[in-house]
């Protein structure tokens, strides 16, 4: 898959291509500072466009670095289709955020919060998956924008909150879509 490719399937995604921009640099910079032992995450498929942008970096930096999905649905055909033509381990499980936080004990090198949005869950599935992270791995949430605040998780330091449209300004949380970044110390 070359560049063009993942831009062309990630626009699939409910994100559009502005997924590209949000997650590659956390993308590298997780991968640069964890070892491969540490999987991927991504939690919320829905048709995989976002999933695509990982899987490809995974591709193109460290094709031995497993990629994990998670959703409520069955695990899209892009993600099977591309994880298959380059030979990227992948494994899918099929339920919801909350179990599969709740049951599972991996250490991650990357993780990507895309299903459930609400604030009291997404803090609470943070809070779980925060001992989890490797040193230097990177948790991206998306669409914050209706959350009270960023909480603090003990073990994680907030990186990076990025609007695509609207206000930038985080008082101003109504407008622009949203994602925040956070790196385990």
């Amino acid at each position: 898959m070359n560049y063009e490719e993942m831009l062309q399937h990630s626009e699939a995604s409910d994100h559009g291509r502005r997924i590209v921009s949000e997650l590659e640099q956390a993308i590298k910079e997780s991968f640069a500072n964890t070892s491969t032992d540490y999987p991927a995450l991504e939690i919320g498929n829905r048709d995989g466009g976002s999933a695509i942008v990982t899987i490809y970096y995974i591709g193109l930096v460290e094709p031995r670095r497993k990629f994990v999905s998670v959703d409520s649905g069955a695990c899209p055909a892009r993600i099977t289709e591309w994880t298959g033509k380059l030979g990227i381990p992948h494994q899918h499980f099929q339920m919801p955020q909350a179990d599969f936080v709740k049951d599972d004990k991996t250490e991650w090198g990357f993780i990507f919060l895309d299903a459930d949005h609400g604030y009291e869950t997404v803090k609470r599935d943070m809070e779980i998956l925060a001992p989890r992270l490797a040193k230097g791995g990177i948790m991206v949430v998306d669409d914050v924008h209706e959350w009270p605040e960023l909480p603090v998780i003990e073990g994680l330091e907030r990186i990076e909150l990025k609007v695509d449209e609207g206000d930038r300004d985080w008082s101003n949380t109504k407008t622009g879509h949203h994602v925040a970044f956070w790196r385990k110390i």
